[in-house]
């Protein structure tokens, strides 16, 4: 990240695959990609979990493809910090029948 003036700009790896929920949309994915995707997905939140932090809007527009077969969790801007002192969150936030 950087500033320009007074606007941060956030540089990102592009991630040429597109969106899980443009894929589904698009095409049919076959179970193998679905699970490798999915395992990729709880990797994900296992690192983020192991270090206290819930993502709290996680949903297919949320997680990002490469043409490679990555995948990135995307759109932390609901995310919260946890704590031992402070395990839960008692607010309601995320995308509705997510």
């Amino acid at each position: 990240s950087f500033l320009v003036d007074k606007d941060l700009w956030l540089v990102m790896e592009y991630m040429d695959g597109g969106t899980l929920q443009d894929v589904v949309r698009q095409t049919h994915m076959a179970e193998g990609e679905m699970a490798a995707v999915s395992r990729e997905c709880l990797q994900g939140l296992d690192f983020l979990h192991s270090n206290w932090v819930i993502h709290r809007d996680l949903k297919s527009s949320n997680i990002l493809l490469g043409m490679d077969g990555s995948v990135k969790l995307a759109d932390f801007g609901l995310c919260a910090q946890l704590s031992p002192e402070q395990d839960q969150r008692t607010s309601m936030v995320g995308t509705a029948h997510w």
